[in-house]
């Protein structure tokens, strides 16, 4: 009976150490799958806003989503495709549907840019443009509910913009559509492209995604 005891605990342990090593290879080979794709997108496989740090995890060959650190949920995703084609690049890029230059009333930001205004569906738009970059902020009518508070919120995307050094990085084409206040959603996007490439990023803070892009426009 003691050897039979013996024989279930050594068989038990050999499973638990194959259990174990299957864990760390497929553990180690994401890990080094993530590292391959994010090198070949130019994109960090950690990145550190306002004090929180989010790690890199691959979706496929094209694609890099965000978590923050000891968490499972995605916070962030970066997509880049090459076509090897400027007229699919474009068409990829319009099927993208970024925000394209607004028509309204004239408004200017704490720093004198001009912007253009327009609301619609319980938010206000403020958009202006950064060399190649159009951006738009979004904020709550609720929230931007004089032309102060209106300028507030778009300062503080344009902030964050700045912040991130997005629009430093030429492109023939840039978009980016961000919410003043972080979203439980990743519904902020920027998308680009630059010659035959084409690039998306989404996330649920503007500041994060904006650096993210930075980093993929720096090959």
């Amino acid at each position: 009976m003691f050897k039979y005891k013996l024989s279930i605990i050594a068989s038990g342990l050999i499973i638990v150490a194959l259990g174990f090593g299957i864990y760390l290879w497929e553990n180690g080979n994401s890990v080094q799958a993530t590292q391959t794709v994010a090198k070949k997108l130019s994109v960090p496989t950690e990145i550190k806003v306002k004090n929180q740090k989010f790690r890199a995890n691959v979706v496929n060959k094209n694609t890099i989503s965000y978590k923050p650190l000891n968490s499972e949920v995605t916070t962030a995703e970066y997509k880049e495709v090459d076509t090897h084609s400027t007229k699919m690049a474009n068409n990829l890029y319009k099927s993208l549907q970024m925000p394209t230059r607004y028509n309204g009333p004239t408004v200017k930001l704490s720093d004198g840019t001009k912007a253009i205004e327009q609301g619609a569906m319980g938010h206000i738009y403020v958009q202006w443009m950064e060399k190649n970059w159009i951006i738009t902020a979004v904020s709550s009518s609720d929230i931007a509910s004089s032309k102060q508070e209106i300028i507030k919120q778009a300062d503080k995307v344009q902030r964050d913009i700045q912040d991130s050094k997005l629009t430093k990085q030429p492109v023939n084409q840039g978009s980016a559509i961000v919410y003043a206040n972080e979203q439980k959603q990743p519904i902020n996007r920027i998308g680009w492209r630059n010659k035959q490439q084409v690039g998306q990023a989404s996330g649920q803070n503007g500041l994060t995604i904006g650096k993210i892009v930075k980093d993929g426009l720096q090959n």
